[in-house]
């Protein structure tokens, strides 16, 4: 299935399983997402506002030039291998969600708050970030998330490891006091 420029508005998305769908210049407005779960599903240059995605399953799926706005995030896994490209957060909720092994590239998260969420094995290339609040982060040293500071030259020894909420609150005031 594929869906291009086209406007949803307060459309609810209920114990569905969207399959190798694709997205393209879609406007999502107060739309949610509860029990549903998309596998191989690619969302280009799509705008969300105000929606809600509730124990929503993502996996194996792209969101590319993507906009998040006064979104939520509650009881989901947006895992494995799921990337993320130049996509904007802006004031989003993250609560009791799974991003282990999901791979955020020159992606913002500008007033972001994340609430038990778990970080293991997940991948961050050049991430932007303001205001971002933060508790009960989960994290693993056997699988630690890796940031990267540029795209350039990527590789596992030049990563930043974080094992810990201290260390992420580390690299995310040095992110922060680069502005």
């Amino acid at each position: 299935m594929e869906i291009s420029r086209q406007n949803f508005s307060n459309d609810s998305i209920f114990e569905e399983f969207l399959d190798c769908c694709v997205f393209s210049q879609v406007n999502l407005l107060s739309c949610s997402f509860e029990e549903s779960e998309m596998l191989g599903t690619n969302f280009i240059s799509c705008y969300f506002e105000n929606c809600i995605f509730k124990t929503t399953i993502i996996r194996k799926s792209e969101f590319a030039d993507c906009k998040f706005k006064n979104c939520q995030f509650i009881d989901c896994q947006l895992t494995p291998r799921t990337n993320v490209f130049r996509t904007l957060f802006m004031n989003c909720q993250f609560s009791n969600v799974d991003f282990s092994s999901t791979f955020f590239c020159e992606c913002e998260f500008i007033t972001i708050h994340l609430s038990k969420v778990k970080l293991e094995g997940t991948f961050i290339v050049k991430l932007n970030t303001t205001n971002i609040t933060f508790n009960n982060l989960q994290f693993n040293e056997s699988n630690p998330m890796k940031i990267f500071k540029s795209k350039k030259a990527i590789s596992l020894n030049k990563a930043v490891k974080i094992t810990n909420s201290l260390d992420f609150q580390k690299q995310i005031e040095i992110n922060q006091n680069k502005e």
